[in-house]
């Protein structure tokens, strides 16, 4: 890897320079550095020892400041970093080009023009090139750019695997707290690292979810045991299903190399703790997972946990069909299984049959409040260590632990570099402290936040390169708090100042936005005039939302323009939104068109919405094949669809199966049409437990149903809590129909003035 740069990014700006985090990244990505300045002495010239250097290398990394540098000896008029460009242009290298941004440090500026005329031939080169503004953002942009990079000679799932992008490990040399996600519990002498599992009720549901392959998402509160939970059922089924091995990619980024690279996928397990994290533009969607584990195979396994607290942060709520690549409709493919806090009657028994070992003894004796999984993490006693760092224990060390808390509440799920908390934590120290400080020792500081509390987990957990994962503890308790202290502007500021090429920063901007922060503005701008297709599809949604509220047709024709950029681009969710308003429009043919374009692309409900114009041409064959495609691909609506064709056909067990497939994938209707089947049948007891199903679900005439069937059995208890859910169902409905109605509802995304948002400047 050679790194062409001027000799000011080697020492600029001081702590970690620029070409400091380029060699980290190369680090990273397994590759050696080759550059001018670890040349040995040797006769000959220097423009001939850079030529053969660089075109020995693989990839040309150049790192284009506002400096000019050294002129080539014998070619004043270049200078060596443009003579490497030029030669790894000749070479056929793939040269990846990152320019600092204007808003650099004063250092480093000097507006020298051949400089300038060089960046300019730069950015109209063909080549692609991104913008920076600092060491680690600079670290991230290369870091990915390698990883997509990839060589003929290097797989990128070989790759991956090797720069620790990608842990591949036989299921039974996994350590559960290394390598999954397993909060560390407190330590006692001589005994396991792990306490004795204590079976959950939730462990059938568990089985019968990893036993139909397809993702399964463990959901619950932070320190509920869902991680450990899910490691044992995946340890207790792995014999039956065959998986031998355990995947563990590191981001989103990494997970989708794996899927695109074409190399098979047998007998694993693909494990994502903190399914949140996997969520970026690049990342998980239905398309991967059908991907790597369509339906009917179970020798390929997604497994992921989630935290309540996030998951009811993610998705939209329904109100209209386009889509701003909600985690709902990935959720909806899914099978989730919702872990409780505490543990039932049940569960303490059997737990008591392990109180010998003395943790599990403590927790069923703790009177706190705290779940077992809770008090094996020390979670409390976590939370208590901050707390009383903020009380004058140790404030910086607090701070740095606020500051993190704060930048998941934000919606920055990746693990925060140090110099970002660094930055942070004065916003969060007491004015009296923070100017009584002078120079903190914040090396103790960082040691005091990432000691283990009882030998378990800390409040900051270090991760590699520098950056600090918070305990979502912390999070969780901060955010079920209603008192909690709003987010600082400075933590906001630093959030938003990110590189662009950090696929949470546009996240984080929309939830600003969301908060009504108008410097969140900018960044969705520069995220759309930089084609993020997320971006794309995300104004698009929102500029849709506000033409349909205000009636402003501008603000329409704005989001079908963004979505055809994100189209054009190959972006199935655009084209499906592009789909869905062609329809709405009355253009048929146009939706049509885009919905055919998803469809082939393999977006599922494209399928689906296919399938459903070939039904209204009485081209029923043609319906069913796109239904059962999208169906493969978990699409609930197309399970649906064929379950009333088959009951159309007077196909009885074909649309028993469908209806029960789509309920399983999250459909509310096909639950109530499966107990309405075997009523039909005359199979009371089964129609009776699916109509409670369907009820639980929130459908109406199901709750009508098991309300009159609880009046009949003169049970008031159960006739008190249909009654009750029936009230909080028919309220909601009610609400959905005033916003249906009236346009009015999820604002979201328009605490600002559209027209000021999205207008070109």
């Amino acid at each position: 890897m050679f790194i062409s740069h001027t000799s000011e990014l080697r020492r600029l700006p001081p702590g970690r320079s620029y070409i400091a985090a380029v060699e980290s990244a190369v680090a990273r990505a397994g590759d050696a550095v080759v550059d001018m300045a670890y040349f040995p002495a040797r006769d000959d010239a220097p423009e001939a020892v850079c030529r053969e250097s660089v075109a020995g290398a693989d990839v040309l990394v150049l790192v284009a400041g506002f400096r000019y540098g050294s002129p080539v000896r014998d070619r004043p008029d270049v200078s060596y970093t443009e003579l490497e460009f030029e030669v790894a242009g000749g070479a056929g290298l793939p040269r990846l080009v990152f320019l600092l941004s204007e808003d650099t440090d004063e250092a480093l500026r000097d507006r020298d023009p051949r400089q300038e005329e060089f960046r300019r031939r730069l950015r109209d080169s063909g080549v692609t090139t991104a913008v920076v503004s600092s060491p680690d953002g600079l670290e991230t942009a290369v870091l990915h750019a390698l990883y997509e990079q990839g060589r003929p000679s290097d797989p990128a799932v070989e790759r991956l695997r090797r720069t620790g992008a990608l842990l591949d490990r036989p299921i039974g040399d996994c350590d559960p707290v290394r390598d999954l996600g397993v909060h560390r519990p407190t330590q006692v002498a001589d005994l396991p690292l792990l306490p004795p599992y204590i079976p959950r009720t939730a462990d059938a549901d568990l089985d019968r979810a990893v036993a139909g392959g397809g993702l399964v998402v463990v959901e619950g509160n932070s320190a509920a045991g869902k991680t450990r939970s899910a490691w044992e059922a995946v340890r207790r089924n792995a014999p039956s299903h065959g998986w031998r091995s355990v995947l563990v990619p590191r981001d989103g980024a990494a997970l989708r190399l794996v899927v695109e690279s074409g190399e098979p996928l047998r007998d694993v397990v693909v494990w994502l703790d903190d399914l949140e994290r996997y969520l970026t533009p690049d990342g998980l969607d239905p398309a991967m997972v059908a991907a790597v584990c369509p339906p009917g195979r179970t020798d390929v396994l997604l497994v992921a946990t989630l935290r309540s607290q996030t998951r009811r942060q993610l998705g939209d709520d329904g109100r209209y069909p386009q889509v701003s690549r909600s985690a709902d409709h990935l959720l909806a493919t899914a099978r989730t299984v919702r872990l409780a806090r505490d543990l039932d009657p049940d569960e303490r028994r059997s737990a008591r049959r392990h109180q010998a070992d003395p943790r599990i003894a403590a927790a069923l004796a703790d009177r706190t409040g705290a779940g077992l999984a809770e008090h094996l993490a020390a979670a409390p006693e976590a939370l208590v260590r901050w707390h009383a760092g903020r009380d004058g224990m140790q404030e910086v060390g607090a701070a740095l632990i606020s500051a993190a808390v704060d930048c998941r509440r934000a919606g920055y799920f990746d693990p925060v570099p140090r110099g970002w908390l660094e930055a942070l934590y004065p916003a969060y120290l007491d004015p009296r402290t923070r100017n009584r400080l002078r120079r903190p020792d914040l090396d103790e500081a960082f040691d005091w936040a990432t000691a283990p509390v009882r030998g378990a987990s800390s409040c900051l957990l270090p991760e590699a390169d520098g950056r600090f994962a918070v305990f979502d503890y912390l999070v969780d308790r901060t955010q079920a708090d209603p008192g909690s202290a709003p987010i600082p502007d400075t933590t906001w500021q630093v959030l938003l100042d990110g590189e662009e090429t950090d696929p949470w920063v546009f996240e984080v901007a929309l939830r600003a936005l969301r908060e009504g922060r108008r410097e969140a503005v900018d960044v969705i701008r520069r995220a759309i005039r930089s084609g993020n297709p997320a971006a794309l599809v995300a104004a698009g949604y929102a500029s849709f939302v506000a033409g349909r509220v205000t009636g402003d047709g501008r603000l329409l024709d704005q989001a079908v323009g963004m979505w055809t950029t994100a189209a054009e681009n190959g972006d199935r969710y655009a084209m499906h939104n592009l789909g869905l308003t062609h329809s709405l429009l009355g253009h048929r043919e146009d939706a049509e068109r885009w919905w055919r374009a998803a469809a082939r692309a393999g977006f599922a409900p494209a399928m689906t919405e296919v399938g459903v114009l070939h039904s209204a041409r009485g081209r029923l064959a043609d319906a069913q094949r796109w239904w059962t495609e999208a169906a493969e691909h978990g699409e609930p609506g197309a399970m649906l669809e064929l379950g009333k064709l088959a009951y159309l056909r007077k196909d009885w067990d074909a649309a028993e199966m469908w209806c029960a497939r789509a309920g399983e994938a999250g459909s509310v209707q096909a639950l109530y049409n499966h107990a309405d089947l075997a009523k039909q049948r005359g199979d009371h007891a089964a129609a009776e437990e699916r109509y409670r199903a369907a009820a639980e679900a929130g459908h109406l005439a199901a709750l009508d149903h098991v309300l009159k069937a609880a009046r009949r059995r003169g049970d008031q208890a159960e006739v008190e809590h249909w009654r009750q859910r029936r009230q909080v169902a028919v309220k909601a409905a009610k609400k959905a129909m005033v916003r249906q109605i009236t346009d009015e509802g999820r604002l979201d995304l328009l605490a600002l003035s559209w027209d000021g948002l999205f207008e070109e400047r």
